[in-house]
């Protein structure tokens, strides 16, 4: 009788292995490619988002500067 059960152990082993293959893949595991240096690849990452996100604003700031002012400056209301 255990002949009956073999196939569904043999798939199951088949999906951990798989599953273990996948997670190595996606990096779960810190190997060579981590190493000691893998929290300078973090710190340049998020030095880069915030140079990007600044040059964004910046960007931002510099075309609302060249927007002309109005030219009554509020003394509209007193022509009427």
């Amino acid at each position: 009788m255990p002949a009956v059960f073999l196939p569904r152990v043999r798939h199951r082993a088949r999906r951990a292995a798989a599953v273990r293959r996948l997670h190595q893949a996606a990096g779960g595991e810190a190997g060579a490619e981590g190493g000691r240096l893998a929290w300078v690849k973090g710190a340049l990452a998020g030095a880069l988002g915030l140079l990007l996100a600044w040059l964004f604003f910046y960007g931002i700031g510099q075309a609302l500067v060249q927007i002309p002012a109005p030219q009554d400056e509020g003394s509209a209301w007193q022509r009427r």
